[in-house]
């Protein structure tokens, strides 16, 4: 049986082995949106705004983005990536092809720092295969995404591979994928793009993505998608919020997942 405490050790040591390669890529992508050599110097005076930041900037005596923990790294990113996307998918340079569209899609990087966040206050719930297995998988996307060397993934891909021999039921696996998928596609992507929603309501998305995650069989899944939208009010005020932005809402879908999931 695997162990709950070397997972959540492993979990960790891929953070570990995306964080430098994440602070070279920022490193590449950030200063052309600048315009200015002081870039770096831009950057902390903006996390200096935060009282979170401001307070590590003093205590870890952090003096090059090179110095930060994943987590600063990552909403590093989030805090630019609209700038990002502007300035690439607008400048007709040759050597900026390569990022043409890159940065249109925010939700990956998004989950990873949700993943980083569970990791960091693990409990028996965030310690499972079915995390184990999507957060490996994620961290393996995101590392190609960020242009890691093969090795760098190839060590995260061992980690994820040895907890596939405990991977038993392939159908119920597939089914469950194809569940998660569904309203991930529908739903939390274009909300997680979505530059006027409220993070309040982006978390508890990505929480609820989680909870749908874990659990252990197809039916569970559909028994909480469904039973989340009669009995929660905070599902009720996510639904408005995102009403109210013209986005789609799990309530707007349920016919749709009922014709194909729930066969009954």
């Amino acid at each position: 049986m695997y162990n709950q405490t070397r997972m959540i050790g492993e979990l960790n040591e891929c953070l570990f082995k995306l964080r430098k390669p994440l602070a070279d890529f920022l490193c590449t992508i950030l200063p052309p949106i600048f315009n200015n050599e002081a870039w770096e110097k831009q950057i902390f005076e903006d996390l200096e705004q935060s009282v979170y930041h401001n307070r590590i900037l003093r205590q870890s005596n952090i003096e090059t983005i090179h110095d930060f923990d994943i987590s600063i790294l990552l909403n590093i990113f989030l805090k630019y990536f609209n700038n990002l996307r502007d300035y690439y998918n607008s400048m007709p340079k040759k050597e900026y092809y390569q990022y043409f569209g890159k940065f249109n899609d925010r939700y990956l990087t998004q989950s990873i720092l949700e993943h980083r966040r569970l990791i960091a206050h693990p409990n028996d719930k965030t310690a499972n295969l079915e995390i184990m297995r999507n957060m490996t998988k994620d961290f393996i996307e995101f590392g190609k995404f960020i242009g890691v060397d093969k090795t760098t993934i190839r060590a995260i891909e061992i980690i994820k591979n040895k907890y596939s021999k405990f991977q038993s039921n392939k159908i119920e696996e597939k089914e469950k994928h194809e569940r998660v998928q569904f309203i991930e596609d529908k739903v939390l992507r274009d909300a997680i793009n979505n530059d006027e929603l409220d993070d309040d309501i982006k978390d508890s998305l990505l929480t609820t993505l989680f909870r749908l995650k874990i659990k252990k069989t197809a039916k569970e899944i559909d028994s909480f998608f469904i039973g989340a939208q009669e009995t929660s009010s905070r599902g009720k005020e996510m639904r408005d919020a995102l009403h109210a932005k013209n986005l789609l809402a799990f309530e707007d879908i349920r016919e749709d997942y009922e014709k194909m999931f729930i066969k009954e």
